[in-house]
């Protein structure tokens, strides 16, 4: 669905780590970051000021949820980067109860980001775009992908212009169904598959009814990916669904058992279109799309 909202050179945006923090590999990607969004003409608030990650996670649940608070709080502040997934995000949802977004801004990010989109997803003034994590090598690695990524997030976020979904029925379903989805006026939801199964009987359950689900995934394995699938079945997420889009299911396959071949078998017979779009996820593309 299209959304009338823009970031102009000059405006104020926040780099914020809700999740895992950076890699010890990676020690100097956080300036990188910073750097990216100042080539683009931006005014960054670096709002990651611990000094070091606990464990799995980039500080403490306070520490996080604050840094995210204040970015969604300050009035002159357009945009709002994560700087990566991993874990983290479900432990903040406690603090952000409340929170009330002055103006609008976007939230961007995914995988573990995954969890915020679906927690603000009703409020007011957040414009959720699935793209890139900033400090993550899908737009700083030293390749042609990543520019490509970098370029396609650019053009979202200054001009509204988001890359054509190239779609492709998945086997056996029904291949004619592409021509009855409004894609331009459709409703975005979706992320990482783990995350909208572990949504399930929270405030920020996902809502699928009418809806595009988009779906990706990593380092599932094919029994794991059919549990969630059915977990989200037997939840009646698939009943009113308006199509269902798989990207880039990275890892999600043994020797002897592809994931194409859990989705056939799962979605054989379904009354719903189901495509896959491999330009998004964790795999080298992931161009952006907007949640609503």
């Amino acid at each position: 669905m299209a959304v009338d909202f823009t970031l102009r050179i000059g405006d104020k945006v926040a780099l914020v780590a809700p999740a895992s923090g950076q890699k010890k590999t990676q020690p100097d990607w956080l300036e990188k970051s910073v750097n990216l969004l100042q080539d683009w003409g931006l005014v960054v608030e670096l709002l990651p000021k611990f000094s070091s990650n606990i464990g799995y996670l980039s500080a403490t649940d306070r520490l996080r949820a604050n840094s995210l608070i204040q970015a969604l709080s300050e009035p002159d502040i357009r945009a709002v980067f994560a700087t990566r997934g991993g874990y983290g995000c479900a432990r903040l949802l406690p603090y952000l109860r409340a929170i009330v977004v002055p103006t609008p801004r976007f939230l961007i990010g995914f995988s573990d980001i995954t969890t915020l989109h679906l927690h603000f997803a009703d409020t007011a003034n957040v414009i959720s775009l699935h793209a890139p994590n900033l400090s993550t090598e899908q737009l700083l690695a030293d390749k042609q992908w990543a520019k490509d990524n970098a370029d396609a997030l650019h053009r979202a976020l200054f001009g509204n212009h988001l890359p054509a979904l190239t779609m492709m029925p998945l086997s056996g379903t029904r291949v004619d169904s592409q021509h009855r989805v409004d894609w331009h006026n459709a409703v975005y939801v979706g992320g990482c598959l783990s995350l909208l199964v572990t949504s399930l009987g929270t405030a920020h359950e996902i809502d699928t009814q009418d809806k595009i689900l988009m779906i990706e995934e990593i380092g599932e394995s094919p029994y794991k990916l059919d549990r969630m699938l059915t977990h989200l079945r037997n939840a009646g997420k698939f009943e009113r669904v308006a199509a269902v889009v798989f990207g880039e299911m990275v890892n999600c396959q043994t020797a002897t058992i592809d994931w194409h071949d859990v989705l056939i078998n799962f979605f054989a017979g379904a009354a719903f279109p189901v495509f896959i779009h491999a330009d998004f996820g964790h795999g080298e593309i992931n161009l952006p799309w907007h949640y609503g």
